[in-house]
């Protein structure tokens, strides 16, 4: 078998594709891809079976990682975003595909993101490393996208990156990305290709690096954990921080029926439970996240809106003290968050009062577009709770939310 003047047996090719190199069928014909390059020519198989390798190489990689989770990223939706990449540079290279490549790059930055935001806390320096470095040419890779889409530019193997300001950033930062590879793993992840840079190229070179980063992430992920909903379970989780996660699990179902939730948003729920700490997705964006841990006392909630975290930060107030065996049990003390990292933070969370935070952190999700427009999303939830519309008759977020909450105590 020749490819690009050089001889490759099966075993060479399999090699290959253990390394992220992959074949599309084109009638009798492959059309071979070194490790995130297009070599560009037709590979006559000769009763080599190379697409049915492939596809048993992928699902073996697949099956390693179901189950394990990294924080509360699944390992096995990392692989899933990488091979989608790989798909769309090689099924849709043809095509004006700019909306699928608009939604496989919020994906691949939503998990990217999530791994370094995880990494930077445990101490994985490589693994933060890679993931952010996989963030950076997001923006400048946007720009592009838009710029051969608005010149109607057929296809994405004809969206050229070229030297403009967006596609020398671009392209700066693909080299970065490929540095950083190099740095921490010995080996580069992007190949660039021998002819013009185009933008099936840095998807699948993007493909490629993220495939090193869901690998990587797969080595230190976790196996043998439950599941209730959307709560994950370690196997050590603390049986207080299980409970109120189930509750706020069961919470933002009540909320999604009422119709409350963005679709989007809903669907990326997840929460984590770890020892005495809990990890909770709240939305679709990344990085919008709230991390509770009892052995300190803290809650962090991230959010760049300030209107959202005031609001959350009243709910937390409305927690109130409590009288437990005879004692008086405090609420949490928490305050809104505008330095560089914005949020909210709270201390003295507690066993006794994480139950009503959690609840109050199942209000968070959609507050940004609900707040500004609520007679588009609370309807049904008035229908459903007539005391709502005397209770709040300007239609005020936080009278909303306030008294759902005590609707759902009840």
């Amino acid at each position: 078998m020749i490819c690009l003047g050089h001889f490759f047996s099966g075993a060479d090719i399999l090699t290959a594709l253990k390394g992220g190199a992959f074949c599309v069928r084109n009638g009798k014909s492959f059309l071979f891809f070194g490790d995130n390059v297009l070599l560009g020519m037709k590979i006559k198989l000769h009763g080599f079976r190379i697409l049915e390798a492939l596809l048993n190489e992928r699902s073996v990689a697949s099956t390693a990682s179901r189950g394990s989770y990294y924080g509360s990223v699944p390992v096995e939706k990392l692989f899933e975003v990488e091979a989608r990449g790989r798909e769309i540079a090689t099924e849709l290279r043809d095509q004006p595909a700019w909306h699928e490549v608009r939604e496989w790059i919020h994906d691949l930055e939503s998990l990217a993101v999530d791994v370094a935001s995880i990494a930077k806390e445990r101490g994985d320096e490589d693994i933060y490393k890679m993931a952010k470095a996989l963030v950076m040419p997001i923006g400048p890779l946007l720009t592009k996208i838009r710029l051969c889409e608005g010149l109607h530019v057929g296809s994405l193997s004809n969206c050229e990156i070229g030297y403009d300001k967006s596609g020398w950033r671009l392209q700066q930062y693909m080299f970065k990305l490929n540095e950083t590879c190099k740095e921490v793993l010995g080996e580069p992840c992007c190949y660039f290709g021998a002819g013009k840079y185009t933008l099936t190229l840095v998807v699948n070179d993007m493909s490629s690096c993220f495939h090193r980063l869901a690998e990587m992430v797969e080595k230190v992920s976790v196996r043998g954990l439950t599941e209730y909903g959307k709560c994950v379970f370690y196997p050590d989780a603390d049986p207080i921080l299980v409970d109120a996660c189930k509750v706020w699990d069961r919470l933002t179902e009540a909320f999604n029926d009422l119709g409350l939730y963005e679709t989007a948003d809903y669907e990326e729920l997840k929460a984590v439970v770890r020892e005495r700490e809990a990890e909770l997705r709240a939305g679709s964006t990344p990085g919008h996240r709230t991390h509770i841990n009892l052995d300190t006392g803290t809650l962090r909630y991230y959010d760049d809106d300030q209107k959202v975290n005031q609001i959350f930060n009243r709910l937390l107030g409305d927690i109130g003290y409590k009288r437990v065996s005879g004692e008086i049990k405090r609420p949490p003390k928490c305050q809104v968050v505008e330095d560089e990292v914005k949020g909210v933070f709270c201390s003295h969370v507690t066993e006794d009062n994480i139950i009503d935070v959690m609840r109050c952190v199942a209000t968070v999700t959609s507050m940004d577009i609900r707040e500004p427009a609520p007679q588009l999303w609370w309807g049904k939830a008035i229908k459903r709770i007539p005391e709502l519309k005397t209770a709040c008759p300007d239609m005020d977020e936080y009278c909303l939310l306030k008294n759902t909450l005590k609707y759902y105590t009840k």
